[in-house]
């Protein structure tokens, strides 16, 4: 059953984003009247396909603390990061234009890479130290727009439970803009195709979406290394969330 699974997925994605060809075509024509709405179809079609493959895979979401998501300016979400399904997990939750930090790959993705960019992606080159600053920059700048963003600061995925060191670089993202930090633990989603590869497999994935926090507001010596601030605060929920 993984393998078909895993043969559906790769069907759906092929199939999703063709048919969706001519969608491309009008969010791009939209573009040219209202950036807003442009935003709002990216957004759907996206999620759409998140959560369409969040079905083929069989996988059950239990979201914890979603009340703590300011509605009334924009965040940067910090998370963990387990495995590659993260990202269609995130995308299938998010209500407001948010702009995803991603990997360079995701911006080599036929069809898909397109719509990354329409929807406020932006793709890390990890090799490249100054191509990383812009892309701090372009986060801030979002920010500072009205946009939301979320990242993984460990840089890769990580299948242990102990969390990798968190990279300080995106933390300047709060820091420039004093937008709320809002941590969120993602367990389980690795479960999914990473421990199983190459079966795509059900698992029972769990999130949970702590306070927000305003990097002002802690202490000097928390304040000078936010990412380590986080990486601890993000290890002890997923210590909680990930035994249930």
């Amino acid at each position: 059953m993984g393998y078909i699974r895993a043969a559906g997925c790769v069907v759906f994605s092929a199939v999703y984003f063709i048919l969706q060809i001519p969608a491309l075509g009008i969010a791009y024509y939209l573009g040219h009247f209202s950036k807003e709405k442009q935003d709002k179809a990216a957004m759907n079609v996206l999620k759409g396909y998140a959560k369409g493959l969040l079905k083929i895979s069989g996988s059950k979401i239990s979201v914890m603390g979603e009340d703590n998501i300011p509605n009334d300016t924009p965040v940067l979400y910090v998370a963990n990061h387990k495995g590659m399904f993260d990202v269609f997990l995130t995308y299938s939750m998010i209500t407001k234009p948010t702009g995803f930090i991603g990997k360079k790959e995701m911006g080599k993705i036929p069809l898909a890479s397109r719509w990354f960019r329409l929807s406020n992606c932006m793709f890390l080159d990890r090799d490249n130290p100054r191509q990383g600053l812009e892309v701090i920059l372009s986060a801030i700048e979002k920010i500072k727009n009205g946009y939301s963003v979320f990242v993984f600061p460990e840089g890769t995925r990580n299948h242990k439970d102990t969390l990798l060191p968190f990279k300080e670089g995106c933390m300047k993202i709060a820091k420039k803009t004093g937008c709320p930090v809002v941590p969120v633990a993602i367990a389980h989603t690795d479960d999914i195709l990473e421990r199983n590869f190459p079966q795509v497999c059900p698992a029972d994935i769990i999130v949970k979406y702590g306070k927000p926090v305003l990097i002002e507001n802690l202490s000097k010596e928390d304040q000078k290394k936010p990412g380590a601030y986080f990486r601890k605060l993000i290890q002890e929920m997923y210590d909680e969330v990930n035994g249930l």
